[in-house]
């Protein structure tokens, strides 16, 4: 279980936001040899929403976004 990992360390996450505030094409940028710590942040970050950007009265990707856990 993830609650056994011995060292902390910070995991940065790049993706996508699209025009309605979901991630998209999440990557992370940090060496992690753990599969299920991996799986785990991925399925963390599929489930954020953030406020689209707003340009010229309409909604738009924003692209290069991240986040670090």
């Amino acid at each position: 279980m993830l609650r056994n990992i011995e060292q902390s360390q910070a995991i940065r996450v790049e993706f996508l936001v699209d025009r309605e505030g979901f991630v998209r094409e999440p990557q992370i940028q940090t060496d992690i040899e753990d599969a299920e710590l991996h799986q785990a942040v991925i399925k963390a970050i599929a489930q954020f929403r953030f406020a689209p950007r707003f340009i010229d009265g309409s909604f738009v990707e924003s692209p290069n976004q991240y986040f670090v856990f």
